[in-house]
């Protein structure tokens, strides 16, 4: 009887009754701006080695920028103030005394969608060995769901006809209605722009024959070489003679995956204009298409060189991976 009484008294809790229809209660959505973490944390270790490794490790700057932006923006809280608010944030990360030490990930313990990392260790020098081991795993996780974030932002959003991308590009893709057509071309070439207070943030489509990209030399500078043509005959700047290209003292990085069954190229760097002072990142996904004996160039930059770019970033690769090529009725 004593059981039974326990096992209704859950029943009850976890059941809630509204204008007469049961409906099981469940967790409230997760707060927080993008790329934002909660870190909780004791003062003392904050402002010592550890809140050092945190800031090192997982505020590393974003890859590709000019000017060091961190990853994530950390709002630390001591153990004594993380209340029943601040548990709301979508990536949480809390450092706890312990005698053991161990790493663990749970998802929407107190919201949802939710990642929480709990580091447990006795010394300092224990955790931050557990932040040089995890702290990969800790970025990609928080990265991939601001991206998924940002992703489910834009599906919200009212996009493009994309009658005109599919005719020259054979793809859809989602691209939010504030960005606005600034030119195409049957070659084919498509150039979208969002104005922002003091610059833009612009998306470019174009291709090249598989053929002139797999010659002579490697692909990875055959790539930067198509891309740079592309810029010199299409993206030109204010002043005369000026034109965007790769900034030849920034080295970019390459990371290849596959996507749809493709041979995906990442490419991560900077770009500058020729002949100009404006300079900005840029983010570029070229898709190795044996349907089309293409490669296809799907090009997101910024131009915005005195403010912070990072969070353009994130929407660009939201919106260039939601390019689909085998969507029905294409």
């Amino acid at each position: 009887m004593k059981h039974f009484i326990v096992s209704l008294f859950f029943f009850i809790a976890f059941w809630s009754c509204q204008d007469g229809k049961i409906t099981i209660s469940k967790l409230n959505p997760s707060t927080g701006e993008r790329n934002e973490l909660a870190l909780v944390i004791e003062d003392s270790l904050w402002n010592g080695w550890v809140g050092d490794s945190l800031r090192k490790y997982i505020a590393r700057p974003v890859e590709g920028l000019v000017k060091n932006e961190p990853m994530f923006d950390i709002i630390q809280y001591s153990p004594k103030i993380f209340n029943a608010k601040a548990k709301m944030h979508r990536n949480i990360i809390e450092i706890l005394p312990s005698q053991n030490t161990d790493f663990q990930l749970e998802k929407s313990v107190y919201a949802t969608p939710q990642n929480y990392f709990l580091l447990k260790a006795k010394h300092s020098h224990d955790i931050i060995q557990l932040l040089h081991t995890y702290s990969d795993s800790i970025v990609h996780v928080i990265y991939q769901s601001e991206l998924n974030e940002e992703q489910h932002y834009i599906n919200r959003l009212q996009i493009h006809n994309d009658t005109l991308f599919k005719s020259l590009i054979g793809s859809t893709i989602k691209i939010p209605m504030y960005y606005y057509l600034a030119m195409y071309t049957e070659d084919p070439f498509l150039w979208y722009q969002k104005y922002l207070s003091s610059g833009d943030v612009n998306l470019v489509f174009y291709e090249f024959p598989i053929s002139y990209i797999e010659r002579n030399t490697t692909i990875e500078e055959n790539l930067l070489a198509a891309k740079d043509s592309v810029g010199k005959h299409f993206i030109k700047g204010a002043k005369s003679f000026a034109y965007l290209k790769s900034d030849p003292e920034v080295l970019p990085s390459f990371r290849k995956f596959l996507k749809d069954d493709m041979q995906v190229f990442e490419i991560k760097g900077s770009w500058k204009m020729e002949n100009d002072f404006v300079f900005g990142p840029y983010i570029c996904y070229v898709f190795r298409d044996e349907y089309y004996q293409r490669y296809l160039f799907v090009e997101g930059f910024i131009n915005d060189p005195y403010k912070l770019n990072r969070d353009h970033l994130l929407e660009l690769e939201a919106i260039i991976q939601s390019i689909n090529f085998y969507e029905e009725n294409l």
